[in-house]
């Protein structure tokens, strides 16, 4: 028997039954958007449901990963717990006994003036000489077995800090011409290739960058593709070669490699003794003028400052300024170093003297 029943108007029952039972507020939200058949209403509610079913998957493997890894930082926490306890000084920097037991407990610091350490163990003398050095970029080449492909190690040091047992070791740069231009590169004998960055290379030279096929690879095993390279004439003093120069669009100092180094004979006694000069002409120049480059401060002799004041003008007589209390053991004491180096003198009070 056909009762000719209106087939939309059962989808229509059906969707608004399917709606009514649905108990997620998103898949709610998402199918009262626009209106829609029952076919469209099904559809979106089991892609909604299959979406929401994958990320929580995601989230428990997360936490269980989370987890997994907390019990392994708790065997690690627990395994140096256990290992036995390193010996250190503070007073000295001894690693044999602690500071408790150190023999200079009643020594003078040599630096600070302080009791109970000695000047390699003390906090102020490091803190004053460990000055940041910025040094360049450097870049290390190493070859490899494949040819195309070079490791690439860069070396930031502008948070490097050289303390005064470490002493300063400058780069060793070398002075040639390339394409007939002076140029200062920097000697790196762990370099396999030499580079330089295009900004300083056509400041020198317009030549075309053929291409290349060599990927340097950085330490985090990044690649670094080259521009190409060129090859430049090079003199060093007599000897005039043509050699491979890479070019990077990194700004990065200009780098001679060992593949240069096997063309060009350096003139190594030389190069030690232009070095050895240098500090010892520098040596003589702080001895000499001592006076100039001592911390104390310098005075100016033969020679007398004036003060020129309107004439009739009266003195007045001015409060002395309240020093915050936190702050009164730092302003007495540079106030005792200022009168020690002689800037100030201590002169009579006017405290007692009546305003005018």
């Amino acid at each position: 028997m056909n009762c000719d029943y209106d087939k939309d108007m059962l989808n229509i029952m059906l969707r608004d039954v399917f709606v009514s039972g649905l108990r997620d507020k998103m898949i709610l939200d998402r199918l009262f958007e626009e209106d829609i058949n029952l076919e469209k209403t099904l559809n979106i509610a089991l892609a909604m449901e299959k979406a929401f079913k994958g990320a929580n998957d995601i989230m428990g493997r997360g936490i269980n990963s989370m987890q997994t890894f907390k019990k392994h930082m708790d065997k690690k926490s627990n395994f140096t717990k256990n290992q036995k306890k390193t010996l250190y000084c503070s007073r000295c920097t001894g690693t044999n006994h602690e500071k408790e037991n150190c023999k200079f407990i009643s020594s003078k610091c040599n630096f600070c003036g302080k009791i109970g350490h000695i000047k390699k163990a003390c906090f102020a003398s490091k803190k004053a000489n460990a000055k940041p050095v910025k040094q360049k970029q450097v870049i290390l080449l190493d070859e490899v077995e494949d040819k195309n492909r070079i490791p690439l190690y860069e070396l930031k040091t502008q948070d490097c800090v050289l303390h005064e047992e470490e002493p300063k070791r400058p780069p060793i740069m070398i002075n040639l011409r390339i394409e007939n231009k002076s140029c200062s590169v920097e000697l790196d004998t762990g370099g396999a290739v030499s580079v330089m960055c295009i900004r300083n290379f056509r400041k020198i030279s317009n030549k075309e960058i053929k291409p290349t096929n060599i990927v340097f690879k950085t330490y985090k095993g990044d690649s670094l593709i080259p521009l190409g390279y060129v090859t430049v004439g090079v003199q060093y003093k007599n000897q005039k070669v043509n050699l491979n120069l890479y070019i990077v669009k990194e700004n990065l100092d200009t780098i001679l490699g060992r593949e240069w180094l096997y063309k060009i004979h350096l003139d190594w006694p030389a190069i030690k003794d232009i070095r050895a000069k240098t500090e010892q002409n520098l040596n003589n120049l702080l001895r000499e003028y001592k006076d100039i480059f001592d911390d104390k401060l310098g005075e100016i002799s033969n020679y007398e400052a004036k003060l020129k004041l309107r004439p009739g003008v009266k003195p007045i007589f001015c409060r002395v300024r309240t020093v915050p209390f936190a702050l009164k053991g730092r302003v007495e004491n540079e106030i005792d170093r200022l009168e020690r180096e002689g800037i100030i003198e201590k002169v009579e009070s006017f405290l007692n003297r009546q305003p005018q």
